[in-house]
């Protein structure tokens, strides 16, 4: 009897310790299994981002090349994102860019180039026009249009000039030396230069902005005189004409399409749209006095070139009432 009942308190006790051994083994298996997943899971989250990274560092670099990569990167993360990546694989970085989006202020085309590398259109132009320039020899030489040179008269004894496309500044030189007060703009800062240099050698002050006349501000009535020689562009045309005051003076020259025809003529000095029809130059100026007008075909190149002069409204109607009345007594005579 004494012996069962020791026995059944040591089966009692077996079964418990079963029981405790039962549940710290399943406690175990359960851990041991949430953490493995746990570490799966922060492998496969690592190797996705490490994945998405380098999808996006191989695809800075086919766009910018290997040495522009990191350069590009690092100005793409300053600059304000348009719109969001879509990669599943990075939900945050959509979020991050909407709000970049949205507290960032869109950046100028200059400074996107500046921080990314891609040039813009007008810096290729730039680039262009800079090779040009960069020569020992003036491409135009250093003496004025001779146009200009025939025909300064017409212009005042003082006043404010602005040089349209000024190149290497042989005509505001001149006209610096006639006594004007001459403003050059150019896109080339190397023509500029020489032009500076031009006006040093010649012992006269020149001013030179460097800017692309598209986006360089102006006010109105702001010029006496507005030379133009050898750039069309033909959105300015307007422009040129508020930036004129009353009374005053506009010359303007280029070649004519049947310059192209011409053997030995170097177009590479030139863009396309600098040449004109053959007097299309009369049509371009409306409202505008003509104080002469040339387009010799017996020479050996085909110029057009002009100089106007810019009447108000009233003037033209006090014109026009003079010469009624000079009319209408000359009949009573």
């Amino acid at each position: 009897m004494f012996k069962y009942k020791i026995s059944s308190i040591s089966r009692k006790k077996n079964v418990f310790y079963l029981v405790i051994l039962t549940f710290v083994t399943i406690s175990i298996i359960s851990y041991h299994s949430f953490y493995t997943n746990y570490a799966n899971a922060s492998i496969i989250a690592s190797t996705n981002s490490s994945s998405f990274h380098s999808n996006k560092n191989n695809s800075y670099e086919s766009i910018f090349g290997q040495g522009g990569a990191a350069s590009s990167r690092n100005a793409i993360n300053k600059i304000a994102i348009s719109a969001p990546y879509t990669e599943a694989a990075d939900s945050n970085v959509s979020v991050t860019a909407n709000s970049l989006a949205q507290s960032k202020k869109p950046i100028s085309a200059v400074r996107f180039s500046e921080l990314t590398g891609i040039k813009s259109k007008e810096e290729l132009v730039q680039e262009s026009w800079n090779k040009k320039y960069n020569k020992n020899a003036y491409i135009f030489g250093k003496e004025p249009a001779e146009f200009l040179k025939e025909n300064y008269q017409y212009l005042p004894a003082s006043g404010k000039v602005l040089d349209v496309g000024m190149g290497e500044g042989r005509n505001s030189v001149f006209l610096a030396q006639k006594g004007l007060d001459v403003v050059g703009i150019d896109i080339s800062p190397v023509a500029l230069a020489r032009a500076k240099k031009l006006a040093n050698e010649r012992g006269v002050k020149i001013k030179t902005v460097v800017a692309s006349l598209r986006d360089y501000s102006i006010k109105e009535a702001e010029f006496d005189v507005i030379i133009c020689f050898y750039y069309v562009d033909r959105e300015l045309i307007k422009k040129m004409i508020k930036w004129l005051r009353p009374n005053g003076i506009l010359i303007f020259e280029t070649f004519t399409i049947n310059q192209l025809k011409q053997k030995n003529f170097n177009l590479s000095n030139y863009n396309s749209d600098d040449f004109l029809n053959p007097q299309e130059l009369l049509q371009l100026f409306p409202n505008m006095t003509i104080l002469k007008y040339e387009e010799p075909l017996h020479k050996k190149e085909y110029r057009t070139s002009i100089i106007l002069k810019k009447i108000t409204k009233h003037i033209e109607l006090l014109n026009k009432i003079s010469i009624d009345r000079l009319y209408n007594e000359s009949k009573n005579l």
